[in-house]
This record gives structure tokens, sequence and C-alpha cells, in this order.
């Protein structure tokens, strides 16, 4: 089945147009009680000088994987663009089924075309991606679908780390090293911050 957009994307990025400085896109991932619901979102700007843009959203940090087989998901009602599978597969998992959620996500928030507009604003936004990672209330860090015991191995890490902080155990405690190994293996760990 081939995908076709309602709306072009980049026409949605002319309907929410940034202004040259410190501003960025949000969006808001919309509730579901389905969890496997189509993902339903809205894009809006924030300001980093007002008080609604301080801390007021978290900001995903994720692997783009790959672009084969994009997924759906609709924006503002009027838009359907196309995303990696991770970033919908992460998009899934962090959609609740009664309160939406403020995202920076670079992927989306930023326009991604490859005309002479486009590219002047992603040259402008990269340079205010630490910004965006600094206001938000928190960052969220996508490392995948959980496999090969990585849900152990997160427990291992954060143990280990309280055992450190607390210097309490005079023995490292047991972890599954493999497990923790295969986790740092993922693409998330080997990417450049401008990824």
């Amino acid at each position: 089945m081939t995908f076709k957009p309602q709306r072009d994307a980049d026409d949605l990025y002319r309907h929410v147009p940034l202004p040259p400085t410190n501003t960025i896109r949000v969006l808001q991932l919309l509730p579901h009680p389905d969890k496997d619901a189509p993902v339903d979102c809205r894009l809006t700007t924030l300001s980093f000088g007002s008080s609604e843009g301080i801390r007021s959203y978290e900001a995903l940090s994720y692997s783009w994987g790959s672009t084969v087989d994009p997924k759906p998901i609709t924006v503002n009602g009027h838009w359907q663009i196309l995303i990696g599978w991770n970033l919908h597969t992460a998009l899934m998992q962090l959609r609740d089924a009664s309160i939406g959620r403020k995202l920076w996500i670079d992927a989306i928030c930023i326009n991604q075309a490859g005309h002479a507009e486009a590219l002047e604003e992603r040259s402008r936004q990269v340079q205010s991606i630490a910004k965006a990672y600094a206001q938000a209330t928190q960052v969220l860090v996508w490392l995948g679908d959980a496999a090969d015991n990585s849900d152990r191995a997160l427990d291992d890490i954060q143990s280990a780390a309280a055992v450190a902080e607390s210097g309490t155990s005079p023995s490292p405690p047991v972890v599954d090293e493999e497990s923790i190994l295969k986790l740092h293996g993922r693409s998330w760990f080997g990417q450049r911050p401008t990824d």
C-alpha cells in the first residue's frame, strides 16, 4: 500500500512558520485510549523568551534509523507526514491514553525539506538544538524496543550507579555484562550529536 499525504508536508511548515530567532516548533502528541491507533499530533511554536517556553515540553533523543518503510502520522488534522519507523515506534510508546504530551523532536519540528527556504531554517534551528534540549523539562532517550535483555541491562546499570553513588557495597553488584554490551551496541550510542 502506498501512502499518499493529504497535503504536502512542506505546506505544514509554511502554516506553522518560525520567526528568525529564539523560537522552536513543538509537537503535541495527542492521547488515544487505543495503543494501536494512528498517531495524531499538533505542531505549534514556542518562544524561548516567554514564560510558556520555559520547561513546558520534553525533548526526544533517538536514532533516526532506517528510512525504509516510513510510517505516516497526522499533524494539525490536515497533513500526513512520513517518519522513520524508529521514531514512529517511540511515539506509539510515549503516547498516553488520556493526556497529551509536548515534545521537541528534530525530525518533525525542523523542516527537513531540501529547498532553499527549508535549508535556511534548518541552519538556524541546528544552532538552537542545544538550547532546545537544555530548556526541556527532561530529555527522553529512545533506545528502541526491548530486546536482548535490554530491560535487565538498564536495571543493572541503574543498580550499579546507585551502589557506586552510595558507596555502601564492598563488592560490585552482579550484572549481565553481555546484555549491557548489546544495549551499548545500539545505534543511538554511535551517533554524532547532530545526527
